[in-house]
């Protein structure tokens, strides 16, 4: 009789995502690709994609996933994949304290009566 397989887990994902594609992703894969004298054809048995996959990844109908970007930039030699740059956000549209910190259902309720009391 067998022992049954261990199941490991490796580390767990980030669910922050640390990598961004850079802009014009299509463009740049393609002047790589025919600058390293190759048709679609062959870097797809390079990297194992189909030749339709590159053609969408070239013409931005398709992202590429983390790991279809790594092959891309290794087999290509380019950079796809930058970290993702601080955005600021607009003052107007960062968080406000809330009037309603702290109260309780029941005392929203109360100040909602109140109100409509005081206004007729």
């Amino acid at each position: 009789m067998r022992a049954p397989k261990r199941i490991t887990h490796g580390p767990k994902p980030s669910l922050e995502p640390t990598l961004e594609l850079v802009k014009g992703f299509g463009k740049l894969i393609r002047e790589a690709r025919e600058a390293a004298g190759l048709d679609h054809d062959e870097l797809g048995r390079r990297i194992n994609e189909k030749t339709s996959v590159l053609k969408k990844l070239e013409a931005q109908k398709m992202r590429p996933d983390n790991k279809l970007a790594g092959k891309l930039q290794y087999a290509l030699k380019i950079k796809l994949l930058e970290p993702i740059s601080a955005v600021e956000v607009p003052q107007n549209l960062k968080s406000r304290p809330s009037p309603l910190k702290g109260l309780t259902l029941e005392d929203y309720v109360k100040r909602t009566k109140d109100t409509e009391e005081a206004a007729t």
